[in-house]
């Protein structure tokens, strides 16, 4: 026990000097690792503190995708303030709290190094550097010293003199500019009070292509809010490359002292996304497991399944087959909300014989690669339902029905969704807008709560959980005696 205690207390040296620490200011894209020691206690906390920080912001995000922005603004100032406080810099704390942020960044690097899991942590890294940025806007000092650290970029502020000879041209500009939406185009007041920066043409081409920018001698003449969308870019990019020399480096790495931490806070990540519930459920109102007659039950399907399941569900009800992936995909699903084995064997086979025969269904050896699923043949292992980062990934082609909806159905194929859904034309607006921005999690999340009214919250990222939350929300609503 003693030999525990003295392993927790020791020190990682790394090359952080206390009188000379080089991060200064609240707003940082952490351009170099820091130097001296740590704890492994603080090494595994921090790190911990922040995994918790992110995915709050991201379950905060998901809820409040029809709330005012003030309301998630103050929702992710009091996750920061629980898990990555960042005090007045004239405060005692301050440079103690620096310290830990830059710490908890960087081992988080560490952690999440791996090509499966490097998306989400660059997503909500940058994430959350955005909601700092906006959180200081009034802090003129701040925002300018993050500015300083990204003059990589190459910019300049354009000077008034310079703004008033151009003034024509960048009012122009500005009334595509999301602040300046509306019915009339900005005041020449309005734009000669917001800062523009002037940055080389081949640095800014996104902005070009949307006409948010005047050209001029190679230059464009970027608003502060759209250089700090082009910093976050370029921050977002530099992490990826980063993240890639980590995972190159660390295959001659070894360190038995945070090698076990690192790979506990990478389970921490994936685990936490799903895990069969402790209780099955109550299948059409009664008790036991989900049954063959569930499956077939067009209510049960539109009630519970996300659309990701729903879509090959019906494919394979019309079609009587789905192709590998989606079997695969589809198949783990099923199993996740509790079908037996012999019932999911049972259900295939029903189907599969349809369209094939039973010299078609043991020919192609469907029994076995479900029996295979559920840890019965090969190796023995027993395999969990995809995760919705898994299936975002999956792009189907041609006939393939797997992969999000959200992601790669029509427009049309989703508008007759959301319509038979009972979705109103503003919602369906926003459930577009989140498609357009490609955050499909966060759309179905806002279709399950518009479609599962007064739900409590949750993490969106797992089909599996989508159907847990449904079920419990259903099962309260019978029990509160209400109509579903």
């Amino acid at each position: 026990m003693e030999t525990g205690r003295r392993l927790r207390r020791a020190k990682l040296d790394i090359g952080y000097d206390d009188g000379q620490f080089a991060y200064r200011s609240k707003l940082s894209l952490y351009p170099t690792p820091p130097r001296g020691r740590v704890t492994l206690e603080e090494f595994e906390t921090y790190a911990l503190a922040r995994l918790r920080a992110l995915r709050e912001i991201e379950s905060a995000v998901s809820n409040h995708q029809t709330a005012k922005r003030d309301g998630l603004i103050q929702a992710v100032r009091k996750i920061l303030k629980s898990y990555l406080p960042l005090s007045h810099p004239e405060d005692d704390d301050y440079q103690e709290n620096i310290r830990r942020d830059v710490i908890s960044h960087f081992v988080l690097r560490l952690a999440f190094r791996s090509p499966k899991d490097r998306a989400w942590f660059v997503q909500w890294e940058a994430k959350l550097l955005s909601f700092r940025i906006e959180m200081e806007r009034s802090e003129a000092n701040v925002v300018g010293e993050f500015l300083l650290q990204s003059q990589d970029l190459r910019f300049d502020p354009v000077p008034m003199d310079e703004k008033k000879s151009l003034l024509d041209q960048l009012v122009k500009t500005c009334q595509s500019c999301s602040n300046f939406h509306g019915a009339n185009k900005p005041s020449q007041e309005q734009v000669l009070n917001t800062q523009h920066y002037r940055v080389p043409f081949a640095k800014a081409i996104d902005l070009v292509a949307a006409r948010k920018v005047y050209l001029a001698n190679g230059y464009a003449f970027v608003r502060e809010d759209d250089l700090i969308n082009l910093i976050l870019n370029a921050y977002k990019d530099r992490l990826y490359q980063d993240l890639e020399l980590a995972y190159r480096f660390f295959p001659t790495y070894s360190d038995e002292r945070i090698m076990p931490v690192l790979d506990k806070l990478s389970l921490a990540y994936a685990n936490s996304h799903w895990a069969p519930p402790c209780a099955t459920y109550r299948a059409s109102g009664g008790g036991g497991q989900v049954t063959i007659r569930d499956l077939y039950s067009a209510e049960f399907v539109g009630a519970h399944y996300p659309l990701c399941m729903r879509v090959m569900h019906v494919h394979l009800l019309r079609e009587h087959h789905l192709r590998h992936q989606a079997r695969i995909q589809y198949g783990l699903f099923i199993k996740g909300i509790g079908v037996s084995l012999e019932d999911s064997l049972e259900f295939w086979h029903g189907e599969i014989v349809k369209k094939y025969g039973e010299e078609g269904w043991k020919k192609n050896g469907y029994a076995y690669v479900i029996e295979h699923s559920y840890g019965q043949k090969g190796r023995r292992q027993s395999y969990t339902p995809y995760s919705c980062q898994a299936i975002i990934k999956s792009d189907a082609q041609g006939d393939q029905v797997h992969g999000c909806p959200y992601k790669l159905a029509s427009t049309k194929t989703l508008q007759k969704i959301f319509t038979e859904s009972g979705i109103d034309m503003e919602s369906q607006e926003e459930l577009f807008r989140l498609r357009e921005n490609r955050h499909y999690t966060m759309a179905c999340k806002l279709f399950f709560n518009l479609t599962h009214p007064g739900a409590r919250d949750f993490e969106m990222n797992h089909p599996n959980k989508y159907f847990d939350e449904s079920v419990q929300w259903d099962t309260h609503a019978r029990n509160e005696g209400k109509e579903v």
